[in-house]
């Protein structure tokens, strides 16, 4: 995967030999942004618009080339706004600073997040209702940053009142959920992220629906088994909507790894299905992490499965942590392979006590997607 077709969604699926060409234009700036600056094809809204998009996307979800260069996304966004002020339109100037500030937030450098939204607030504001909504959904994003549920349901719902579009108002919605769950209503939350999946154009940064597929795991933590149905349920809608989608990749893997840990308590052999899906892919094109994460989700259903082949399933799962998981790894790369380790040992020593430590070393490091298996293993059987 490179970064230009992963981070494109929204032209990939365009057709005709014009919005070919806007979908090339954007992949040579995707590769090289300072070239959108000496190309007068890229002053036009429709181009920066889209462009605005791609930075958001870049700030949602952390791909392989924004691991290794963490500073891509914040480089992005402030070409956005050098392009913005070249093409001489003050509304895309306003958004393009809306940009800068959710790059920085994605880097955990909220001061200057801050400093970038009450530097152009007040020229939002008297500018038009376009510039101050989105002024007011870049600044709730900023709270629920802070944790700040309240404050930023508050401003998210003055930004929802002047939403553009439908397409606008589910990208207020998403960050709305999180808002919710930070203030305890778990159940607007859950409402407000099913939502997303159910309504954000699928032209949009797919970084939206890659991150509300992670928010439902983190709210579904501790849920009822009537809860999981209804989400399973919700989860089997929305991949009838990707069905036509051909660059969606990222996003199918992921609602693989939700809906595998959903499955837990239903459909044993589907559960399995789901979760070695989503391993093999992201030991192919993720974070290794993440990789590591599923395998541990699919080895504590092998473990309370059949005796000897599920101990023999769960082995070969853990066997190929160890062979990306290098000897001699530092920091919490090689914690994690201390503790595949011993978990190794123990399938054959102490198998018994593998359930248990699997789980434990599952909630020791933190990914986007958590582990919700271990709670419906024990609710099952």
């Amino acid at each position: 995967m490179t970064i230009v077709t992963d981070l494109t969604p929204s032209l990939a699926t365009l057709v005709g030999g014009p919005k070919r060409r806007a979908r090339r234009l954007l992949n040579q700036v995707a590769a090289e942004p300072r070239r959108a600056l000496d190309d007068r094809r890229c002053l036009k809204p429709e181009f920066c618009r889209e462009y605005f998009d791609l930075c958001d996307d870049l700030a949602l979800r952390w791909t392989l080339e924004v691991l290794e260069d963490p500073d891509q996304a914040l480089r992005h966004a402030r070409v956005g706004v050098d392009l913005a002020k070249k093409a001489g339109n003050r509304h895309l100037v306003h958004l393009a600073l809306g940009v800068l500030a959710h790059a920085h937030l994605a880097l955990g450098q909220r001061r200057a997040a801050r400093d970038v939204l009450e530097g152009y607030r007040v020229d939002a504001k008297r500018c038009c209702v376009t510039c101050e909504g989105d002024w007011l959904r870049r600044q709730g994003d900023y709270l629920v940053e802070m944790h700040d549920g309240g404050a930023a349901r508050e401003f998210l719902e003055r930004s929802l009142r002047k939403a553009v579009s439908p397409d606008s108002a589910s990208r207020i919605r998403f960050l709305n959920g999180i808002a919710l769950y930070h203030d305890g209503d778990l159940a607007g939350a859950l409402e407000h992220e099913l939502d997303v999946l159910a309504s954000l154009e699928l032209g949009s940064p797919h970084g939206y629906f890659i991150d509300a597929l992670a928010i439902l795991a983190i709210i579904l933590r501790g849920a009822e088994p009537a809860v999981d149905a209804r989400v399973r349920r919700r989860l089997e809608r929305f991949k009838g909507r990707l069905a036509g989608l051909g660059d969606a990749t990222d996003v199918r893997y992921r609602t693989a790894w939700v809906e595998g840990q959903l499955l837990v308590r239903h459909d044993v052999e589907t559960a399995l299905k789901r979760l070695d899906s989503a391993r093999l892919h992201l030991f192919k094109e993720g974070p290794l992490r993440h990789a590591i994460a599923v395998s541990l989700d699919e080895a504590q259903i092998y473990c309370r499965r059949d005796h000897e082949m599920g101990l023999q399933a769960a082995k070969t799962v853990l066997a190929t942590c160890l062979r990306r998981l290098p000897k001699g790894s530092q920091g919490q790369d090689g914690e994690l392979r201390a503790g595949v380790e011993d978990i190794a040992e123990m399938l054959s020593s102490r198998p018994e006590n593998a359930v248990d430590a699997l789980a434990d070393l599952r909630s020791s490091f933190v990914v986007s997607v958590p582990g919700i298996v271990a709670e419906r293993l024990t609710l099952r059987w």
